[in-house]
């Protein structure tokens, strides 16, 4: 079996177990364990760190990907790119947290007069932009080294998984709510850790400061075009999926986007059911006719 299937094959039951734990955590506990506030403040942060990554990664998620290749002649340039994987979204970050501290009074009166619960965790979110970010980039990477398996179960399983337990105990009451943020936000720094782990287990994590001249001026301009595009779409795509949960935490109520987060979670899950039953369909077709 080539890899190529065999990873398509993991992929798709991590998928659906990714499905199976959110279906525990949105439908079954959530509603049980946090209030609707308490709820939407956690998908309102999700949502702005979400936003504020792909500011932050500079457009370096899709660049690695793309000029991976170019890298990999030898172990030396191949290491230039993963310090370039590094260096770039560190100053993206910083750039952001500049930003964040400049504006921040403003972004917390958007949601102070209905979501005054936003007020009291909103620093949370500069580590969990953090966080996503360089999971984001590292994933990246480990997927250019043709492991799309290890990225996905962290995202699709691993991280929900951690997210059940964590609710279960605060259900039985082993901690008040201002812990289970600080705990919620610490789950989302084991992905970014145990990428840097795998990477060093696989021989791979070294840095060397890449030496630019001659044509590779004409490199590092492509892609920098490159990475400019990619961050305009990116940005798109993640503002259309994430636009409206923030917008209602800061019209509405951080409760109202928390109920909403619920439905669209289930419009999602079927969404993705009806999605795959076409796909099945149509290749049973296709079968049926050759």
């Amino acid at each position: 079996m080539g890899v190529i299937i065999r990873q398509s094959i993991q992929n798709t039951v991590i998928a659906y177990v990714g499905v199976l734990l959110g279906f525990v955590s949105t439908i079954i506990l959530y509603p049980r364990v946090l209030t609707t506030d308490q709820y939407g403040l956690i998908q309102n942060l999700i949502a702005l760190a979400m936003i504020s990554t792909q500011f932050a990664h500079l457009g370096m998620k899709n660049t690695i990907i793309r000029y991976f290749p170019y890298f990999k002649e030898t172990r030396t340039n191949k290491y230039g790119l993963l310090f370039l994987t590094i260096v770039i979204p560190l100053a993206g970050f910083l750039f952001f947290c500049v930003f964040f501290f400049l504006f921040d009074d403003q972004l917390v009166r958007y949601y102070t007069d209905q979501s005054q619960l936003f007020e009291q965790y909103y620093l949370f979110l500069v580590p969990l932009v953090g966080m996503v970010l360089y999971f984001e980039v590292l994933n990246s990477y480990v997927r250019a080294l043709q492991d799309s398996v290890t990225g996905s179960f962290l995202n699709e399983v691993f991280i929900r998984f951690l997210v059940v337990v964590l609710l279960l105990l605060h259900w039985f009451g082993l901690f008040n709510f201002a812990w289970f943020i600080i705990f919620f936000v610490l789950i989302y720094s084991t992905q970014p850790v145990i990428l840097l782990v795998y990477l060093f287990v696989k021989g791979e994590l070294s840095m060397k400061i890449p030496f630019i001249a001659g044509r590779n001026w004409e490199l590092a301009g492509k892609m920098f075009t490159y990475g400019i595009y990619t961050l305009l779409g990116g940005l798109t795509t993640t503002l259309v999926g994430r636009i409206d949960i923030i917008m209602l935490g800061m019209i509405a109520s951080l409760g109202d986007s928390g109920i909403y987060a619920i439905a669209f979670y289930v419009g999602s899950v079927i969404e993705t059911k009806t999605i795959d039953f076409q796909d099945c369909y149509s290749h049973t077709v296709r079968t049926d006719q050759g």
